[in-house]
């Protein structure tokens, strides 16, 4: 059987990539948010009026929405880490079941 005929899962890596998404989705809300804190320091005090009060206020919305993806992709993240702990747990009983049938 050739490697392009099975599928292979090779879970450290998988749990390092999980590991980078779950990072970058961090990383996005926190400078989502960023922008968001400077955004209101600067309106009021240095910037004021209509103009500001728009750009705050899109801000506003455009940090409530990436927050929200950030939060989706976390817990995508999450599903992924489940599922591939599942199918590791299930190829270790499968495996320990052969071994058993076998006699090994």
């Amino acid at each position: 059987m050739s490697n392009l005929d099975r599928v292979v899962i090779k879970y450290q890596e998988a749990a390092s990539e999980f590991d980078r998404m779950a990072q970058a989705a961090n990383e996005m809300a926190q400078q989502t948010n960023q922008v968001k804190n400077v955004t209101s320091s600067v309106v009021g005090s240095g910037w004021v009026g209509r103009d500001a009060q728009a750009y705050s206020s899109t801000v506003e919305r455009y940090t409530t929405k990436l927050n929200q993806q950030a939060e989706g992709m976390l817990q995508v993240v999450d599903k992924l880490r489940k599922q591939a702990e599942d199918s590791f747990q299930k190829e270790l009983a499968d495996a320990k079941r052969a071994d058993s049938e076998l006699g090994i």
